[in-house]
């Protein structure tokens, strides 16, 4: 169970997406219990398909998604 939650929405912006996630993965140690959730306020942008296999690949990102497009406020409250 993580005692550490790093909510980051999905921004539309791959490149911004990539290196944000890029630098959590390099700063949050590999022996600590964290987490990374990925709000996904319905983007369509190439940055969603990377999120999945980002999440396909580490166990410990998870994405939740809303059923509609949403702004930034809505997918992140």
């Amino acid at each position: 169970r993580p005692m550490v939650s790093v909510i980051v929405p999905i921004n539309e912006n791959e490149e911004k997406s990539r290196r944000c996630w890029n630098r959590l993965e390099r700063h949050l140690p590999d022996g600590f219990p964290w987490e990374i959730i990925l709000i996904d306020g319905g983007s369509i942008t190439s940055a969603a398909a990377l999120a999945r296999l980002w999440a396909s690949r580490d166990t410990r990102v998870r994405i939740l998604h809303h059923g509609e497009k949403v702004g930034f406020f809505e997918a992140v409250n």
